[in-house]
């Protein structure tokens, strides 16, 4: 309801229970109007409580008695801070004198009541405008005892008005300003009124065109603007007509149909824009020409970014490949005797290269988000097995700085997931390796917990928390940034590229999540983020879900086993019981070859090489193999070539386990080897852990009984003699 309405109403209602009061007799029904009027004062207050409108009463001497909330949250004060306070001190302290006055006039009936606005200040310096009506508070007796205020914060409209009357004052000085010629018409064609612009310019018209016809005003052009001004009202549409005049200038004349008896016309001069048309379509031939030469630009641009995409997987061929040889044959060497400076060196070299493997996959990585090309998995997983995995991995890291590692799990049991196990361990394995890194004394910790669940979503919170030297507060907001770490002298003592944090951030978010951090320099550091995940419903089998595979590294594993591996792989090439199981190795490279014939020999597989997918392909034909592990980048036929011709040549009876073992770690890759028929991918380098794991997953694997059988079966030759 609009306040002052409310405000007359509710006088109304006042001074008609006052009148009801005090009709007839007054003296014997005194007791009961007492009562009645103490009553209705009882209700009248109760409702002014609720209104949206501030009201108080004051006594006879001008004091307030009492005051509703409204007021008191206008204003600015609690009601105890109004009690007892003379109503004019809330005036202007410049005004409280008058204001006095006329309210002791107005309680003693000598002045009349009208409303008035006036200016508070609050007690926190904002100004408001205040409309105010009083009303007299009288006795059933009509004795005037107090002064009733309802008040409303007028603020809001009055600089409404403000603004309206600014903006009326600048539409008239901006119409004033305006460089056309303005006239006023009726539908026959005669000048009611003009305005002309400041300039003195008439546009071709008259000077003084006012109660002339247009044919008139403008002899060479009036005729079409009349035309187009029977136009625009029949049609109730604006008209354009556009004419010259002697001097070379060009004018347009809009005809607006403001109303069937009126009519507006514009007239501006268009002689600029009608020389920058002209040239328009000059500089539009020209552009046409650039145009065609832009799209030569861009479709070398486009050859140029495909070159740097084959040059980045190059790249990452030929630094993996070197790289692979490196790290497997420093691991052969440390399983040899040598002595303590030997094994130093060779715990250098090894640890040297995998700090190199680091930064190469960092910069992959970097590169394929920042093309928007890093593709993210949806499968079911155990987020706990997850977890445990990464305990175990870097609890051993900790133990060999003496530092104790403290793991929290959302669960003991297993909790199934679908997500990307993969990039989550890859953010856990940057926070991690950084707490530890920068962690000399105490401990790190992993936990994960459960922030939230809803149907079929549960949200996780992941952090790792350490003691070590922590960030100062003036670097902690460089964080997350890539190439940036606490300050110089961390990245001088302790090195880095300063990438994990940039591309723990950016997978964080990739994946619908957050990541933030808090820091004690000196105490410690905690890094976190948050991811929703949906919950797997499948079946459980001891624990685990029936069809979720041991996540390993991200890679190794690229979707589920059980449900990967075709049902004739399981029975399609297994060797008698006991037998060593056989591996085909398709690679060129001669380093490569020892390295993956030495690492299946450890492993106790009975190892092939050939040097191309011509010989591989040849190999599968003539015998059964277990595993074939397939380089994709071969000279005469290349893994993915090789690959679709040994899945044509097997059919749908018989289905060779293919692992893609490759130096190539850019986006497409993985999906590349999917297409071509492959079941796994192994990005080089690689050590015994991972290919174990790998095929583990997809290799029928003898019991402990058949293990044994076999021992046996290799053993009797040596007994009898």
């Amino acid at each position: 309801m609009n306040p002052v309405l409310f405000i007359v109403l509710f006088g109304a209602a006042a001074a008609g229970l006052y009148r009801f009061l005090s009709r007839g007799d007054r003296k014997p029904q005194l007791p009961v109007r007492a009562d009645l009027t103490a009553m209705v004062e009882r209700e009248v207050r109760k409702l002014m409580h609720d209104v949206p409108v501030g009201f108080y009463e004051t006594d006879a001497t001008g004091k307030i008695t009492w005051a509703n909330e409204r007021l008191c949250e206008m204003l600015g004060r609690a009601s105890y801070q109004l009690a007892n306070v003379p109503c004019w001190d809330l005036a202007p302290e410049t005004a409280r004198a008058r204001v006095q006055e006329e309210t002791l006039q107005k309680l003693s009936g000598h002045r009349a009541l009208v409303g008035y606005h006036w200016v508070y200040q609050r007690p926190d310096g904002k100004l408001i405008t205040i409309e105010t009506h009083e009303s007299l508070i009288r006795d059933p007796l009509g004795e005037t005892y107090g002064l009733r205020a309802a008040s409303i914060d007028m603020t809001e409209r009055a600089e409404t008005q403000l603004e309206v009357r600014q903006t009326t004052a600048e539409l008239k000085a901006l119409f004033n300003a305006f460089p056309d010629l303005f006239l006023r018409v009726d539908p026959a064609g005669l000048i009611l009124d003009y305005r002309a612009p400041a300039t003195g310019e008439n546009f071709g018209f008259e000077r003084d065109p006012r109660g002339k016809r247009l044919r008139e005003a403008l002899p060479s052009h009036g005729r079409r603007i009349e035309s187009a001004l029977r136009e625009a009202i029949d049609e109730n549409r604006a008209a354009l007509v556009e004419y010259p005049d002697d001097n070379g200038k060009t004018y347009e004349a809009r005809v607006i149909s403001h109303k069937r008896s009126e009519v507006l016309i514009i007239v501006r001069d268009i002689t600029e824009r009608t020389r920058a048309d002209q040239q328009l379509q000059t500089f539009a031939a020209e552009l046409k020409g650039k145009n065609a030469e832009l799209e030569s630009a861009l479709a070398t641009a486009h050859e140029a970014t495909k070159l740097k995409s084959q040059f980045l997987a190059n790249m990452s061929h030929e630094i993996r490949t070197p790289m692979n040889g490196v790290l497997g044959m420093t691991e052969f060497l440390l399983n040899t005797p040598l002595n303590a400076e030997q094994r130093d060196y060779a715990e250098s070299v090894r640890n040297s290269a995998t700090s190199l493997l680091t930064i190469i996959n960092d910069i992959l990585d970097l590169s394929k988000i920042e093309a928007g090309k890093l593709t993210l998995e949806r499968i079911p997983f155990d987020l706990t097995n997850v977890l445990r995995e990464i305990a175990r991995e870097f609890s051993i890291h900790a133990r060999s700085k003496d530092l104790a590692f403290l793991c929290a799990l959302p669960s003991e049991e297993a909790l199934p997931l679908h997500g990307d196990p993969g990039r989550i361990r890859q953010i856990l394995t940057n926070l991690l390796g950084n707490a530890l890194k920068f962690t000399q004394s105490g401990s790190v910790g992993l936990s994960a917990e459960k922030l939230r669940e809803a149907g079929d979503t549960i949200t996780i919170r992941f952090s790792v928390r350490d003691t070590g030297i922590g960030i100062p507060y003036e670097q902690q907001k460089k964080l997350f940034q890539s190439f940036v770490q606490g300050d110089g002298s961390t990245t001088r003592k302790y090195g880095g590229t300063g990438l994990g944090l940039a591309i723990s951030k950016q997978l964080v978010e990739m994946l619908g999540g957050q990541i933030g951090m808090e820091s004690d320099p000196g105490k410690g550091s905690t890094f976190w983020f948050t991811l929703a995940f949906e919950k797997y419903e499948g079946s459980l089998q001891g624990g685990r879900p029936a069809e979720i595979p041991k996540v390993a590294s991200r890679t190794q594993l690229m979707r589920p086993a059980a449900a990967a591996r075709p049902a004739a792989a399981a029975g399609a090439s297994s060797p008698p019981v006991g037998a060593r199981k056989r591996v085909l190795v398709a690679e060129d490279n001669v380093m490569n070859q020892r390295v993956a014939k030495k690492l299946l020999d450890k492993a106790g597989f009975e190892v092939d090489v050939v040097e191309n997918g011509l010989l591989a392909v040849e190999a599968v034909q003539q015998e059964r193999y277990d595993l074939v592990l397939m380089d994709c980048m071969m000279p005469e036929m290349d893994g993915f070539e090789a690959t679709a011709a040994i899945r044509r040549m097997e059919g749908a009876a018989r289905h060779t386990i293919i692992f893609a073992l490759t130096a190539n770690a850019m986006a497409g890759d993985r999906e590349r080897c999917l297409e071509a028929g492959m079941d796994d991918y192994l990005s080089k380098p690689f050590n015994l852990t991972a290919l174990e794991r790998a095929i583990e997953n997809w290799v029928p694997q003898p019991n402990s009984e058949d293990r044994l059988r076999g021992i046996l079966d290799r053993l009797r030759p040596a007994l009898r003699t």
